[in-house]
């Protein structure tokens, strides 16, 4: 495949792409019939003997048309004479194109809940898993680029009122995209086997530099890193947990050479770069293990500059959300005290928990000793010595970060986000559904009756939405806001 020359090709790649996936569906059908044929028994289908052969030539040429024309628009994407327009602001950005490159990441993310809930499907799409997880990040990048990019189209000429709503509805899409490219990601990392899958190579890009940062598990860290910081929150912190158990498992310290060790460096420090102003990200990494990840011989040996830059700008961030835990502790016991001495109904209960909270969290900064300077083996032990002290204020900023009522918000915004959604259920695995990525675009999309707020492409999500607990959340939130005074 030609590297694309424009916008004009890329959008009319990204039609063919949606169609493509959107054919998935039909030949997996297709295929269980003349499985269903083969089995049965009695003579031989001639139909089906010839529809199994071109099932897969079929299956085979829309993993190539979806992966590979992802790979050759990131290419244009990378060219000096898109980045010069795109400085200059002369990029045009149809909105059309936009809008079905969104809709490409989301069927693409739906794809993903689409082969997990299957079992029959990998029987047709053997090592489709590859282009699966390429095209995902793939298309993240591509749509999430001409998201950004539109914005900057659509503000040049306008006035500063019509651009602040821009920008509030370019974070929304951000935030949409992600929110659904995160629930995918969590799927794929519970496979049952995730770690092999993880580490299949991209077939172009096989041996051409670390095995691990060509691996899909380097695809995945990729759309990781690429992630703005306003979107970090979406990662919660079983999601941060299953990533860091991932890079672990795809480079296991017993094997590593000086190159994996490098790339392993690498990938904790992408993931530690999202814990700017995000405490709940600093939190679930320490209580995770990556502290301990990060002061191993052979990543000391390897890379010693990005190890321990990494340490000290992980624990730095941890200090910061105790910090930013324990203020929320002490405003709440405040509020708290506040109402009981109005008489408007404090509950003590609760708030000497939260006090104690306090007490124990600001002791726990206050001992912690300062992060020792690289290079020597003494600062590797000192270094060591802070393991414990740390893994303490981790717990207790978590427990701090549940209490305070911060945790319980963060849920509530993570739903919210997949509220601009054509289906707010963020593990949707409709394939075939049509129309557009928005909320009320898409074919046959419903708005709940009850909130009037999300839409969904049917009953079947919504139900299974409800039960998840995600819609439930937001209703409940929002009949709370209602009820409260003023």
């Amino acid at each position: 495949m030609q590297a694309m020359r424009g916008s004009e090709q890329m959008a009319a790649w990204a039609s063919a792409a949606n169609a493509a996936l959107r054919l998935l569906l039909w030949l997996s059908q297709l295929h269980a019939w003349c499985r269903q044929q083969e089995l049965g028994g009695g003579e031989d289908d001639p139909e089906a003997l010839q529809a199994q052969p071109a099932c897969r030539v079929a299956v085979s040429f829309t993993v190539q048309l979806w992966m590979n024309g992802a790979v050759r628009a990131l290419d244009w994407t990378e060219s000096a004479s898109f980045r010069s327009a795109a400085n200059v602001g002369q990029l045009e950005v149809q909105a059309g194109l936009v809008e079905s490159l969104c809709e490409l990441h989301s069927r693409s993310c739906r794809l993903i809940h689409w082969l997990l809930e299957a079992p029959d499907h990998p029987a047709l799409i053997e090592g489709f898993w590859q282009g699966a997880i390429f095209g995902h990040s793939n298309t993240l990048q591509l749509a999430a680029l001409l998201v950004a990019l539109k914005a900057v189209g659509d503000s040049a000429d306008s006035s500063a009122c019509f651009q602040s709503r821009q920008a509030a509805e370019v974070v929304d899409s951000m935030r949409a995209l992600y929110a659904a490219h995160f629930e995918a990601l969590r799927a794929l990392l519970a496979a049952p086997d995730a770690l092999s899958l993880l580490r299949l190579q991209h077939g172009e890009e096989a041996g051409s530099g670390c095995a691990l940062e060509t691996s899909c598990m380097g695809a995945v860290l990729y759309g990781v890193k690429l992630t703005p910081l306003s979107c970090w929150y979406l990662l919660d912190e079983s999601l941060l947990a299953q990533l860091l158990q991932a890079v672990e498992a795809c480079c296991p310290t017993e094997t590593l050479d000086t190159s994996g060790a490098a790339y392993k460096a690498e990938a904790l420090g992408i993931l530690a770069s999202g814990c700017t102003d995000q405490p709940h990200v600093a939190i679930a990494l320490a209580q995770a293990g990556m502290l301990p990840m990060l002061l191993s011989s052979e990543l000391m040996l390897a890379a010693l500059g990005r190890r321990s830059a990494t340490f000290r700008s992980l624990v730095d961030a941890l200090k910061s959300a105790a910090e930013s835990v324990l203020h929320a502790l002490l405003e709440g016991s405040q509020a708290g005290e506040a109402a009981s001495g109005s008489g408007q109904g404090g509950s003590s209960s609760q708030e000497a928990p939260a006090a104690d909270l306090a007490q124990q969290l600001a002791a726990a900064l206050e001992a912690l000793p300062p992060v020792p300077e690289a290079g020597s083996g003494e600062a590797l032990s000192e270094a060591s010595a802070l393991l414990q002290p740390l893994a303490a204020l981790a717990d207790l900023a978590q427990q701090g970060w549940q209490q305070s009522g911060q945790a319980a918000a963060a849920r509530l915004e993570r739903v919210q986000a997949a509220a601009g959604r054509s289906c707010a259920y963020l593990a949707c695995s409709n394939l075939g559904g049509e129309g557009g990525p928005a909320a009320g675009q898409g074919v046959g999309s419903q708005q709940c009756g009850q909130c009037r707020t999300v839409w969904y492409c049917g009953t079947v999500c919504s139900h299974a939405d409800w039960r998840a607990g995600g819609h439930r959340r937001v209703y409940k939130a929002r009949q709370a806001a209602k009820a409260a005074p003023g």
